[in-house]
């Protein structure tokens, strides 16, 4: 914003819970490796509490990177004009792919183009928020609920 003061911000969010599972799926997520690896910065010292009382667990470290994350954008965007600011959901742009690619193209005053949205109307774009509930266990769901329930809450997933 201070480098080009008139530009436009989109900001996606996703159920912190699904990021966490869908996360620890795939190699090059950053939590799946430890803390070492990642570019989320330190821990605070109630973070390294919490992953030392959990006994290091991924899940846990996957959760604090997310609410990490989370606040960094909230950060970001907090002092930004709110017209300047188009926050969207992940689910959204399953659902209605088409209509939230509209509203991210007229916010960013671009044209939008019949080619444009044959290649959105050709995605496919299935809603996985769900699946955390099938990956993790019990334990980790539980796990994972009460770290995020603050950032969860904040952002209309609680």
């Amino acid at each position: 914003s201070e480098v080009f003061p008139e530009a436009r911000f989109i900001v996606m969010t996703r159920d912190g819970r699904a990021v966490v599972a869908s996360g620890l799926l795939v190699p090059w997520d950053p939590a799946s490796h430890g803390p070492q690896r990642w570019s989320w910065g330190e821990f605070s010292p109630e973070e390294r509490e919490r992953w030392q009382a959990s006994g290091y667990s991924f899940i846990t470290l996957a959760a604090i990177g997310w609410v990490k994350v989370m606040r960094a954008q909230e950060l970001a965007v907090r002092d930004i004009a709110p017209e300047r600011v188009l926050e969207i959901r992940y689910e959204d742009m399953c659902s209605e792919p088409i209509e939230l690619f509209r509203r991210a193209v007229a916010f960013g005053d671009l044209p939008w183009t019949s080619g444009f949205e044959r290649v959105i109307a050709g995605a496919s774009l299935q809603n996985q928020n769900h699946k955390w509930k099938e990956d993790l266990t019990p334990a980790q769901q539980g796990e994972v609920e009460e770290w995020l329930a603050g950032t969860l809450a904040r952002h209309g997933y609680a």
